[in-house]
């Protein structure tokens, strides 16, 4: 038995999950079995974080690029997910929404650019 507060809606349910018999207490709304039997069985997460960013010419940059997931990734690759992104250094300029890294962490993923720069 697992317990989670549902993050659906702002009730804020206290969820019971039984993730062997795939059942949810406590739940005010339907979205709170949805979000209780997800999170007990296959939790996910968008990872955010920052990348390290030179300029055109090579010199490093003052500033960090901040960077996400496209969408939710397992939460056990978060992980090696921050272990990859450590060792990325991006040149610019960086479009918002530009590909930094397919495929972060072996998910099938895209890390993308969460801002302009440059």
């Amino acid at each position: 038995m697992a317990t989670f507060t549902c993050i659906t809606c702002p009730r804020g349910c206290l969820l019971e999950v039984d993730p062997e018999k795939k059942t949810v207490a406590g739940n005010l709304c339907p979205r709170g079995e949805t979000y209780g039997l997800a999170e007990a069985c296959h939790p996910v997460r968008v990872l955010t974080s920052t990348v390290a960013v030179r300029a055109a010419d090579g010199a490093p940059y003052p500033e960090m690029l901040p960077v996400r997931t496209q969408t939710a990734i397992p939460k056990g690759l978060l992980s090696q997910a921050m272990d990859e992104i450590r060792a990325i250094t991006v040149t610019l300029p960086v479009e918002m929404g530009e590909v930094i890294k397919e495929n972060i962490a072996g998910s099938a993923v895209a890390l993308i650019a969460s801002r302009s720069l440059g």
